[in-house]
């Protein structure tokens, strides 16, 4: 968390600085927030429009994010197919 601080403070000194949005992002993304990392390297990249690294984490997280959401459909096709775990999850 320490680190989120640090990257935080210098964004409020250097609000262009483009390496700090992407650390934070890069945090972020990590721990599957991908929201917040989205936020921060879309900022990175008004900054820098060509920055290779914003774009292609920021095509990652699409690629995560419709990962996800098709895993969620599957499972909920599955959950729908089988009473036993209907029970189990909904109870």
């Amino acid at each position: 968390m320490r680190a989120t601080e640090e990257y935080s403070r210098v964004l409020e000194l250097e609000p262009s600085n483009t390496e700090a949005m992407k650390a934070l992002a890069w945090r972020y993304y990590r721990a599957a927030k991908y929201d917040e990392a989205d936020g921060f390297y879309r900022k990175a990249l008004e900054v820098d429009p060509n920055d290779f690294e914003a774009l292609y984490t920021l095509a990652a997280i699409q690629w995560q994010r419709s990962h996800q959401i098709r895993a969620e459909k599957r499972a909920e096709l599955k959950l729908g197919r089988n009473k036993a775990l209907q029970f189990i999850f909904l109870h």
